[in-house]
């Protein structure tokens, strides 16, 4: 068994040179700063976490969705009036002086029809009259044709009875009752001759009278149905036309436009950022177009507290503050291009 020399661990007879120890101190030495160093970053982590997590709700502190709406003008008037029709559609844009539609007052077209239905009348009338007295005129015509064949026929006649009383072959008695009946006939044609004039003069008289009527009648229409206009008085968009009906009714909303004037932003936000919104801020808009503008808020419409029972729509609802949003200045345009367009709102220290 060799000899050898027990060696303790970490003994200066296991370093070579001096050059070693200096080496080792230096590695130990790096080792405790790295560790001291990896400590404060992780706290720094931590805090950094933590900020993080408060700027979070300090940075972005409002976040909601709304829609672009307007002040709204109704068009109605003040008596019942019956619609001719309509100049303008949905979606149109209208300035100040535009012509929305044509009436007439509701009153005025009763009179109308019933002028309307006189006249009517009295055309049947006149033309039920105006037929019987025809048929009457030549029913005559024709019988006094027959009576003229028939009186030439007496005459014939007579002058065959004269001979034969002449002549002893027929009695004087037989001739005068012939001489009796052509003279009837005669006055017959005569009367019926001077009643078929009459009747024409009668006909010819009563269209004269028709068409005087008829023409008064005419005039008092024409100037009983002269249309109005209903011209704007606003600038804006047409909403809504009530097509249900042409007659309508005193105070009856006719027409409805989105005035340019008034436009506004109606969102919600969630009641925890209650706190952050204050009136008179600036706010952030992103239009469902993809648009960016800028408004500022005017007015703040807390939630209503129900007392009692209450189901979830309901708490859903008292959980929301409204916000009525108008344009800042020189974002009008974009806001009234736009109405009707659904929105996010945003609003932080950064943005």
């Amino acid at each position: 068994m060799k000899n050898f020399k027990y060696k303790k661990h970490g003994h200066p007879a296991d370093i070579k040179s001096v050059k070693d120890v200096k080496y080792l101190e230096r590695v130990k030495g790096k080792k405790r700063i790295f560790l001291s160093r990896l400590i404060y970053l992780l706290i720094l982590l931590g805090l950094l976490v933590v900020i993080i997590m408060y700027l979070t709700n300090q940075i972005f502190f409002v976040n909601g969705k709304g829609v672009v709406v307007s002040d709204e003008y109704v068009v109605r008037v003040e008596e019942d009036i019956v619609i001719d029709s309509y100049f303008k559609h949905e979606a149109d844009k209208i300035v100040v002086g535009d012509t929305l539609f044509s009436y007439q007052p509701k009153e005025q077209v009763k009179l109308l029809k019933e002028a309307k239905k006189y006249r009517q009348s009295r055309k049947n009338t006149f033309l039920k009259e105006k037929s019987n007295l025809a048929k009457t005129i030549n029913l005559k015509i024709i019988k006094n044709k027959y009576n003229k064949r028939l009186y030439t026929n007496m005459l014939r006649q007579i002058s065959k009875l004269e001979k034969e009383v002449y002549l002893d072959v027929s009695k004087r008695t037989t001739l005068e009752k012939a001489e009796l009946e052509a003279v009837d006939i005669k006055e017959e044609i005569r009367l019926t001759k001077e009643e078929i004039a009459y009747l024409r003069t009668y006909l010819n008289n009563a269209k004269v009278h028709y068409t005087v009527a008829k023409k008064e009648i005419d005039d008092n229409i024409a100037r009983n149905t002269k249309k109005q206009y209903y011209l704007s008085t606003v600038k804006g968009k047409v909403s809504e036309i009530n097509r249900t009906g042409l007659v309508a009714s005193k105070n009856d909303d006719i027409l409805v436009v989105n005035k340019d004037e008034g436009v506004v932003i109606i969102a919600n936000v969630s009641q925890e950022e209650m706190s952050h919104v204050k009136k008179g801020m600036s706010i952030n808009i992103f239009f469902s177009d993809k648009v960016k503008s800028k408004g500022i808020v005017k007015q703040i419409i807390e939630p209503v507290v129900y007392d009692g029972a209450i189901d979830a729509r309901v708490v859903d609802e008292m959980n929301t503050i409204q916000l009525k949003i108008i344009p800042e200045k020189g974002e009008e345009s974009k806001w009234i291009d736009r109405i009707g367009y659904t929105v996010k709102i945003k609003k932080s220290i950064l943005f």
